[in-house]
């Protein structure tokens, strides 16, 4: 009695019983090999104590002919026992294993075909028996079977138990419906196990290397889901390597072997047990005191393990205060006094068992709390997170269509936890966690307004006002000018309706350059290349888009000038002529560029950009140089250039072989025709006479080659000149006459 520390007696048994299991309802039960139990009737093999004295299960028709070495309760408290037994009351067929319904004894299946050392039932009902059987209903095995309570047949656990059926087995299951194992036996499913093992439903491991130098009797699960065993083995294996403290009592964790603070001398431990108010561990067999002996145990011990966690629920709270939490594990409420949440000691009404730990959460800033739990034997910590409400930082677009869909992306803090997001009081859908600062939605449909955007997260909303406008499509009016170049680069102005927020503007279907939205009903575009006529542009907003048709031309290049022509030259300068294009390009001719250059260089000199007329005189041009000239015409962009290259015309040589004679006062010369370069035409010749300050002179034909002049007495010199447009070249050789 734990309450007065002090031992009683149940009652006496013939033989002394092999196990004792309490069911859900606290009733205890004894199973082995007595005949009766403090001659209780109807109590061969199996009996319950009900507080005070011992009962038999049913009456003479439910007595077993066998003895009972294996008990487990299923979770609905139904009786489940296996062993030696193969009838009740000697004619219903169990085959060493069977469930009590309350009334009697009822068979699963055809049962095994021999005996049943263990027993375990999980939270699915299915029936899990171990011993010294290799077949289960039709189904052969190796020492171990399942009875599947939703298909009521047996099966195999895997391969089985080998490589022998083991002396001793003891079964039991953790929350997770996992199915432990010790005993003798080295492999478990095929798989190399040292006396211990785990199944998962589907595959066997071994219990890292097991438990060595003697055999494993009995275990048993804590809430915390931690293995305890005991046996006459002397160490448990890590590896290779012994675990300390590991003699006839160990543990498992889960990952590894653990070494217990109580370790025993005299003898082995045969039996173990869960209970009491602090999560004790009970543990019976031969052993006589622990080492370093402390006192002596007289075959029955009881160790208070260390407090162990398993989870915290939730884990993470608001900053707020006031969420129940619960911490799950073993050993919890032996450590009641000792609990910390934050380095406080908690609320008093907060509750505690060896299994759970509740209690409400304090206001708390955001970041990580520790849970303690301090015992003089151990100490189990956990973590709460206490979680800042969610944030927006930014929101893109900021404006979308009436009709929703588009993608929105919200930035911000703590958006992980976000469970929904509203725009304009509408649930958004296609919600994508990207990151704690990331997220994005689908936008719903909404009539046309500046809308609140809040996200909803479990440790705090967060809203931003007026953040997401829900607009009207852009409507295009007017587009001025309504043409322009073929080559793109034309400013439009475009006036309409909804077009805050405006991103592109489409010619077609090629996008304008350097959108600017002046206001709500008017913005400006570069026009991109193109061609064609009746060309529709569209302006997409947030709002989405509407076309207009027919609302832009494109005007294509002119072709060159026709007909380009030399007209007339003269000193330093040259005309030419032309006629307009054949195609003006589907833009009015606004006028001609004229540009020119010396033969045989690269760089063009822009001569004049004439407005109509079809001609043009180039000055100052260098005598006797050839150039290059070139028309093109004009609308809002240059077109094809014609081309033509022309000389300047230069000064003729003089005039050789020249010969003066005189008759009277007639003076006749003669001579042989200039040379004439570089394009230039003799326009010319003339014969010059000075004498002293007189001069007298007289022109004559470019083609004469001789000529009279009239002077008056007295010596004269006398020369011949030709021309040309570019002016006179020099004179030729002076020839003396005396006229007397």
């Amino acid at each position: 009695d734990i309450a007065t520390s002090t031992w009683s007696a149940m009652g006496t048994f013939d033989v002394t019983p092999e196990l004792v299991r309490f069911s859900p309802s606290g009733y205890l039960y004894a199973g082995g090999a007595f005949s009766s139990a403090n001659s209780a009737p109807y109590s061969k093999s199996i009996a319950m104590w009900d507080g005070a004295v011992w009962n038999g299960l049913g009456d003479s028709s439910q007595e077993l002919n066998g003895q009972v070495y294996a008990m487990a309760f299923g979770p609905d408290g139904s009786l489940y026992i296996g062993g030696t037994f193969s009838l009740a009351g000697g004619s219903t067929g169990l085959n060493y294993v069977a469930k009590w319904t309350g009334t009697a004894w009822q068979p699963l299946g055809t049962g095994v075909n021999a005996r049943v050392r263990s027993i375990a039932v999980d939270s699915e009902s299915n029936v899990y028996v171990a011993g010294d059987f290799t077949q289960a209903g039709a189904t052969t095995v190796a020492s171990i079977a399942m009875w599947d309570a939703g298909t009521s047949t047996w099966g195999a656990v895997g391969s089985g138990l080998g490589p022998s059926a083991p002396a001793n087995v003891d079964l039991a299951i953790d929350s997770h419906d996992h199915l432990y194992v010790v005993g003798a036996f080295s492999t478990a499913g095929g798989v190399s196990a040292n006396q211990a093992a785990m199944w998962d439903g589907t595959s066997w491991s071994a219990l890292d290397g097991g438990l060595s130098n003697g055999i494993p009797f009995d275990l048993t699960i804590d809430t915390a889901d931690q293995v305890y065993v005991v046996g006459s083995f002397l160490s448990a294996m890590d590896g290779d390597s012994e675990v300390a403290n590991t003699s006839y009592f160990a543990r498992w964790n889960g990952d590894n072997w653990q070494g217990m603070s109580t370790v025993f001398n005299g003898g082995n431990a045969n039996a173990v047990a869960i209970g009491g108010r602090y999560g004790a561990v009970f543990v019976g067999g031969s052993m006589t005191s622990t080492n370093p002996a402390t006192s002596a145990l007289n075959y029955v011990a009881s160790v208070q393990p260390g407090p162990t966690i398993t989870s915290v629920t939730p884990s993470r709270v608001t900053v707020d205060g006031g969420t129940p939490f619960a911490v799950n594990g073993a050993a919890l409420k032996g450590a009641y006094i000792g609990i910390t949440v934050d380095g406080a000691v908690p609320p008093r009404d907060a509750s505690v068992s060896q299994a759970l730990f509740t209690a409400e959460t304090d206001p708390h800033a955001a970041g990580d709390v520790t849970l303690s739990f301090l015992t003089p034997v151990g100490t189990a910590t956990a973590t709460i997170t206490y979680v800042a409400p969610a944030t927006i930082t930014s929101i893109s677009p900021e404006a979308g269509p009436v009709g929703g869909g588009n993608t929105v992306t919200i930035s911000g803090t703590g958006l992980t936890d976000v469970t929904s997001v509203d725009i304009g009081g509408t649930v958004a859908t296609s919600l994508t966690v990207v990151s704690d600062s990331q997220l994005t939605v689908a936008a719903p449909a909404h009539v046309a307004d500046l809308s609140d955007v809040v996200v909803h997260s479990p440790f705090g909303d967060a809203t931003s006002t007026g953040a997401y406008r829900f607009a009207v499509a852009p409507v295009v009016t007017t587009v001025s000018p309504s043409s322009g170049s073929s080559l793109g680069g034309t400013a439009v102005t475009i006036d309409g309706a909804n077009f805050t927020g405006a991103t592109t503007v489409e010619f077609g279907s090629t996008l304008g350059t350097v959108v600017t939205v002046v206001s709500d009903t008017q913005l400006t575009v570069l026009s991109p290349a193109g061609s064609g006529s009746d060309v529709g542009i569209t302006v997409t907003g947030p709002g989405g888009s509407t076309p207009s048709s027919a609302a832009w031309d494109y005007i294509s290049a002119p072709t060159a000038p026709r007909s380009l022509r030399q007209t007339a030259k003269a000193k330093g300068s040259m005309s030419f002529a032309w006629l307009e294009p054949a195609s003006d390009g589907g833009g009015a001719i606004s006028g001609y560029t004229v540009q020119y250059r010396k033969h045989g260089t690269s760089t063009w000199t822009t001569w004049a950009t004439l407005t109509s007329a079809r001609s043009v005189k180039l000055r100052n041009l260098s005598d006797g140089v050839r150039y290059d000239v070139r028309v093109a015409a004009q609308n809002v962009q240059v077109g094809t250039y014609a081309s033509i290259t022309s000389t300047t015309p230069a000064r003729p040589a003089a005039p050789t072989r020249v010969s003066a004679t005189v008759r009277g006062a007639i003076v006749t010369m003669k001579w042989s025709k200039a040379v004439v370069r570089h394009g230039g035409t003799r326009t010319a010749n003339r014969i010059v006479c000075v004498k002293g300050s007189a001069t007298t002179q007289r022109r004559f034909s470019a083609t004469a080659t001789a000529g009279r002049v009239t002077v008056t007495k007295g010596t004269w010199s006398c020369r011949v000149y030709a021309y040309t447009e570019a002016g006179r070249g020099p004179g030729s050789t002076a020839k003396k006459v005396r006229v007397s």
